[in-house]
């Protein structure tokens, strides 16, 4: 059986028995990532459900023989109007954490660019890797913004997630680790063995597959079926095991 690590998951939506069924698949461990499904009304929203991410999450899943390893950032879908108390308790939890996230634009707002420009200066204070989100709708415009904020911190320590043929090109030469989210939405596996066949067989080393599992309707098998897939076809194992396993446990230091 491969060892599979997923990089993005939003935990506290899922279920104890899903996760005990993904074990089942050889996934070892995944980042348990932050999102709130509204706007917080004030930070100790957030702030509550980072303690959740970070001291409720490993325990509660404990028993499904997967690992937690906790992240928390600002979604830039749930910004609250009290956000710098939320950085300051991000500076004094976040050591707990193998990454900042989820970061990352949605509408590239003013406001969602300070806060992406604040996380990533934490992450670099703190030595740690961003996860940075790109959203559904003009992804190629905004994946192009978060560039140029990474350039303005001078941060690449990250992994830019979410990509597709939309904005590949803009992130392939970039010294950042690309995310593939095989989901409903998202990648199909057609489309994996596309991108894998023009641009992750010349660069294994940068690119991360990963689900978004979390509240919406989702496959909770499209890694390991994704992973099927890619051997069905032909792929060299090693960049399989690269993308689904080496290169997270890498980035993340798990």
């Amino acid at each position: 059986m491969a060892f599979m690590i997923d990089s993005h998951v939003h935990s506290v939506f899922r279920s104890f028995e899903d996760f005990e069924a993904l074990s089942f698949t050889g996934l070892t461990d995944v980042v348990s990532l932050a999102f709130y499904p509204v706007i917080p009304s004030g930070s100790t929203t957030l702030i509550d459900h980072f303690r959740h991410i970070i001291e409720a999450e490993p325990v509660r899943l404990s028993g499904s023989y997967i690992r937690v390893h906790p992240a928390i950032g600002v979604h830039p879908r749930c910004i609250p109007p009290d956000v710098q108390s939320v950085f300051k308790y991000m500076k004094k939890v976040v050591d707990n954490c193998v990454a900042v996230g989820e970061v990352g634009l949605e509408l590239a707002t003013n406001m969602e660019l300070e806060v992406l420009r604040e996380q990533l200066k934490l992450s670099k204070e703190k030595d740690l890797p961003a996860i940075i989100h790109t959203p559904r709708k003009e992804k190629r415009i905004i994946t192009a913004k978060i560039i140029d904020v990474l350039r303005e911190i001078g941060y690449f320590n990250v992994v830019i997630d979410h990509v597709n043929f939309e904005n590949i090109d803009l992130v392939a030469d970039l010294d950042v680790y690309i995310g593939l989210t095989v989901q409903r939405s998202k990648l199909n596996p057609e489309d994996l063995f596309k991108i894998v066949e023009e641009y992750v067989i010349s660069n294994p080393e940068k690119f991360i597959l990963n689900t978004d599992l979390g509240r919406d309707p989702s496959d909770l098998f499209s890694l390991p079926k994704s992973i099927q897939f890619l051997r069905v076809k032909g792929v060299d194992k090693d960049v399989i095991r690269l993308i689904s396993e080496k290169n997270a446990s890498s980035l993340f230091r798990i």
